[in-house]
């Protein structure tokens, strides 16, 4: 990350490190094989903007996520 050039962090710099992608996603997968099952199943999954909390009115270029309970 380069925080003071791109404090939102809306450049994509996966493309550029490779390396650091891998041993991301290798840390993720080891951190998911460790973890139980969940005990309940999500009862909704809804759209949720990133950045931005419900304060802020949503504007025609928002980004979102979808989000399960």
């Amino acid at each position: 990350m380069r925080c003071a050039a791109d404090p939102t962090e809306r450049r994509d710099l996966s493309a550029e490190h490779p390396e650091k992608v891998a041993e991301l996603e290798r840390a993720l997968t080891a951190h998911d094989a460790e973890q139980e099952p969940s005990s309940w199943l999500p009862s909704i999954s809804r759209a949720v903007t990133i950045d931005k909390d419900r304060s802020v009115p949503e504007a025609a270029d928002d980004e979102y996520i979808y989000w399960s309970n």
